[in-house]
């Protein structure tokens, strides 16, 4: 017949044994209960600074839409001055051509006075004051006419630099409008749609932001 008291312990060697795993269940729930509050501390502590960076993002998106709106502003006034020039340029053009045409009736008319003159007989056919007069009214057609010439090209290469310059301001408002619709309706958007969580809540990481929704 066996012993039933063969694998028993004292009753000191009981209480120490339980007091020993009651004192390890007690120490692994204060380290159990300090990492909880270590990582509610680093959970806290990362959306204060989510919120505070969010604050330093958006005042940044702020500002920087600000001076693009800015300058897109001051092209498009540049650029309206532009188009002032060039539509009086091309009207200082219209006139100058106009001009340049309406010598063509005094000019024939002249000369051909002068081819008239040349079919004078004998000794009439001699250099009075009229045929100076002439002369000299040939001489003034052609130079005004060359003036007109040289302020009508001057003219139109002013309009074609002007014409560059508006395609340049329009290329540059173009981006500057882009860049406003990028940050102020594409990532200022997806910014708004994405709520920041507090720290406090557990069952998601304290930003709640997405790893592919951060703009």
């Amino acid at each position: 017949m066996s012993n039933p008291y063969k694998c028993s312990v004292s009753l000191e060697d009981w209480l120490d044994f339980s007091n020993s795993n009651v004192e390890k269940a007690d120490r692994q729930r204060n380290n159990s209960l300090a990492l909880k509050a270590l990582v509610a501390r680093i959970l806290s502590q990362t959306a204060n600074d989510l919120h505070r960076q969010c604050d330093v993002v958006d005042t940044a998106f702020r500002n920087g839409l600000k001076e693009t709106k800015a300058a897109r502003d001051q092209l498009a006034t540049h650029l309206a001055k532009v188009m002032e020039e060039i539509a009086c340029q091309e009207k200082n053009i219209t006139v100058l051509e106009k001009a340049i045409l309406d010598q063509e009736g005094p000019a024939k008319v002249v000369h051909t006075r002068l081819e008239t003159r040349t079919h004078r007989p004998n000794v009439e056919l001699c250099r009075d004051v009229a045929q100076y007069r002439l002369l000299r009214e040939v001489g003034e057609i052609a130079h005004n006419v060359a003036r007109l010439k040289e302020a009508l090209a001057r003219a139109q290469v002013e309009l074609k630099g002007l014409n560059r310059r508006q395609l340049v301001l329009q290329e540059e408002i173009q981006v500057k409008e882009n860049t406003i619709y990028i940050d102020e309706v594409l990532c200022m958007h997806m910014r708004k749609s994405i709520p920041l969580r507090d720290g406090g809540d557990q069952g998601e990481w304290a930003g709640g932001l997405r790893p592919d929704a951060v703009c």
